[in-house]
């Protein structure tokens, strides 16, 4: 045997000849290239000694079999013309194919060399597809934090939920000693699927509230579409020429925040403005009432119950049904006396509970028309003019829609255990 230059080719393909003919056969094993001058019987001998383990020799060279043990594959193609000898070094992933090729199960292999056999299948599916073992190179910068600060700043962030991202570094960095910025933290919390949104703002709730509320809402939760046809909605609501939407978004350029063009005026308590009354029935409104005072106990029974509520008592009959929430006016006994004296049922109403009144959402679809005018109203009359307007241009289906929706409340209600729901 002669040592010489190493060479890129991996194998070399021996051609058929006479058996007592010489064959030199070149292959290179643990990256150094060797020559060797071998008769073909001698090939075949040394192919079977590779293959088979200890006890064990074939009897035959057959086709399309590979032969091999760690760092030396001898394999026969008959449609390449001879045999091909195949070289790895002594990397264990090498050891792995080659006794793979020789014929070896996984099974087999992974308890030889005590290596899982899942490994072992992804290895060999790999090699299968692309004829490579190695780990693709991996580009671009390594990450700054490892999986168990990953989840270090997920529990932290999830245990504080007000957390900054600043804060979240900091804890991170006293921990661990690991030093990243705020955006590292958005992409790290981002990946589980946390981000930074603004919370939803509700009304407080106690025990007492919640307790309320489901109650009512396992009472309710199994009325037909039929009972709830005879069911008034009603509420008041504020609209100010100033709105208080922080829905309003505008286009500026990077530094011009507090530019004339870029800021919106608005007084501390919204500026003045209408108190609109309104109800809504499957099918049906009543008319918007709008005042410009504070609504009383005697404007309530004078105008709302004796003017909208009692017409609609008439037409409906005993099995109408009026709710309002419990704020003082409503509660007042002047109006609870007139109830009484037109013999119109109310509906009991657990208190803090706008979400599960749907004439909440009424409310907010006449906002979302207000301000969608062009141009939008400048002074009080226009805005009662365009209250009234949008009031009766909202159409009736989605009306009936939110009206059909209270059986889907009280289920979320319920499901919540009283707390607040998405409504």
């Amino acid at each position: 045997m002669t040592r010489t230059t190493p060479e890129p080719h991996s194998f070399l393909k021996v051609p058929h000849q006479r058996e007592d003919a010489p064959t030199s056969v070149r292959f290179t094993c643990i990256r150094l290239t060797y020559t060797v001058d071998l008769q073909l019987t001698e090939l075949e001998t040394l192919a079977r000694g590779l293959r088979a383990p200890l006890g064990h020799r074939p009897q035959a060279l057959t086709p399309r079999q590979t032969w091999g043990l760690s760092g030396l594959v001898v394999s026969s193609h008959p449609r390449a013309g001879g045999f091909q000898v195949r070289s790895y070094t002594e990397d264990p992933l090498c050891i792995i194919i080659g006794r793979l090729e020789c014929g070896r199960t996984q099974l087999e292999v992974s308890e030889e060399l005590g290596i899982a056999q899942s490994v072992i299948s992804r290895l060999w599916q790999r090699f299968q597809d692309d004829g490579n073992v190695s780990r693709c190179y991996s580009t671009g910068r390594p990450r700054v934090t490892t999986p168990n600060e990953d989840r270090y700043l997920a529990v932290t962030a999830k245990r504080n939920r007000r957390s900054t991202a600043s804060d979240l570094s900091r804890q991170l960095s006293s921990a661990t000693g690991t030093t990243v910025s705020r955006q590292t933290v958005y992409r790290r919390l981002g990946h589980i699927g946390l981000y930074a949104r603004r919370p939803v703002r509700c009304v407080p709730l106690t025990a007492t509230h919640c307790r309320l509320r489901l109650a009512w809402s396992r009472e309710h939760a199994l009325w037909t579409p039929q009972q709830w046809s005879c069911l008034m909605c009603s509420d008041e609501s504020r609209f100010s020429l100033q709105s208080d939407s922080r829905r309003t978004f505008i286009w500026r350029a990077p530094g011009t925040r507090y530019h004339q063009e870029n800021t919106i005026e608005r007084h501390r308590y919204g500026g003045a403005g209408w108190l609109v009354w309104g109800g809504i029935i499957l099918g049906s409104r009543t008319d918007l009432h709008v005042q410009s005072v504070t609504m009383t106990g005697h404007i309530y029974r004078d105008v709302i119950l004796e003017q909208h509520v009692r017409l609609f008592r008439g037409a409906m009959g005993a099995e109408f049904l009026f709710m309002d929430d419990n704020a003082r006016p409503h509660r007042a006994n002047v109006a609870d006396e007139c109830l009484q004296s037109e013999d119109m049922t109310r509906m009991y109403w657990p208190a803090y509970s706008p979400d599960l009144n749907p004439i909440e959402h009424v409310w907010d679809m006449l906002g979302r028309r207000i301000a969608a005018r062009q141009p939008p109203p400048t002074c009080l009359s226009e805005l009662r003019r365009e209250l009234l307007d949008e009031w009766c241009n909202i159409p009736q289906d989605q009306i009936d829609n939110l009206i059909l929706s209270m059986p889907r409340r009280c289920k979320a209600c319920i499901a919540s255990s009283g707390r607040h729901t998405p409504y």
